[in-house]
């Protein structure tokens, strides 16, 4: 009887382990951005083309195509956001290339950008709210996709 009780208290005690297991949370919860994802803007940004976010693990770019489906999409900038930042994100530009300027296909990380084409771009932190699957930025609406 004496073995039936402890066993039993075993049984119990490894019951409670695997249901403590079970509820904690291991960390795979909520740790994707709401930045992370493919944006595509839903109308030209300018008369002919299209932008496009592409946001993973706290980095993203954007690029420039002729159109949402092109093969070839021209990226223009790149930065960073915190990876596991809720509505509103705030994104750092890190680099530029001066195609957005339409010049010359060259980078530079924001520092060493001419103060001039710092002001084209305007700030280089921006606060991004989601929602609903969208975000505005500077006039262009985003969708994800």
């Amino acid at each position: 009887m004496k073995n039936l009780v402890k066993l039993a208290g075993l049984i119990a005690i490894i019951a409670v382990i695997g249901f403590t297991m079970t509820a904690c949370d291991d960390g795979t919860k909520d740790e994707t951005s709401d930045m992370d994802g493919t944006w595509i803007s839903t109308a030209p940004a300018n008369a002919d083309n299209y932008l496009r976010i592409v946001a993973k693990d706290g980095k993203f770019t954007q690029s420039m195509a002729l159109s949402k489906t092109a093969e070839t999409w021209k990226e223009l900038l790149k930065g960073t956001y915190p990876k596991n930042a809720k509505s509103p994100v705030t994104v750092t530009i890190t680099d530029v290339n001066t195609l957005i300027f339409d010049q010359a296909d060259q980078w530079y990380t924001w520092a060493n950008l001419d103060a001039t084409y710092q002001g084209y771009v305007g700030s280089q932190t921006i606060d991004i709210t989601v929602s609903n699957n969208q975000f505005t930025v500077n006039e262009v609406t985003f969708e994800r996709q």
